[in-house]
């Protein structure tokens, strides 16, 4: 039987909305326990400007300018890229490999993505990238979350 999604898209938000949180981050991250943005955008480096902050209740935001399409995924800062997170195609444990469209929420996995990343194009502007865990300190696995980048109003 055929199924149908239904996804309400947001345009813009508020990226100041989400104030930083005080307490240490719940999710044990390899390297320096931060989460980065990581891609052709940051020549795969974990740059300060593209690390998620924890914003607590398992979320974690980065909030940077963009332009133009890049391929990245979500990873710690050691070199050998052991904390790594990334969308999941729909129904699969593999990663997504088409765009990610703004405004559009997409399961995460939390395992080795290998050399396939992430895939989205945007417009120049700011964004922010929202990644929400279903629990504090996930296991590596499958449908552990969810990722969704938004453009900043």
């Amino acid at each position: 039987t055929p199924e149908l999604d239904v996804v309400r898209k947001k345009e813009k938000v508020d990226c100041d909305a989400l104030a930083d949180f005080s307490d240490p981050i719940p999710f044990d991250i390899t390297g320096g326990g931060q989460l980065y943005v990581r891609g052709d955008h940051s020549g795969w480096n974990a740059e300060e400007a593209y690390r998620l902050h924890y914003k607590g209740n398992n979320q974690y935001q980065a909030v940077a300018d963009f332009d133009g399409a890049m391929q990245f995924k979500l990873a710690s800062d050691d070199g050998s890229w052991t904390t790594q997170l990334w969308a999941q195609a729909s129904n699969s444990n593999d990663i997504l490999d088409s765009n990610l469209e703004i405004g559009v929420s997409y399961p995460v996995a939390y395992n080795d993505g290998g050399q396939s990343n992430n895939n989205t194009t945007l417009p120049a502007g700011s964004y922010s990238f929202l990644l929400t865990l279903d629990s504090e300190n996930p296991a590596k696995g499958f449908n552990v979350g969810n990722i969704l980048i938004q453009q900043c109003q």
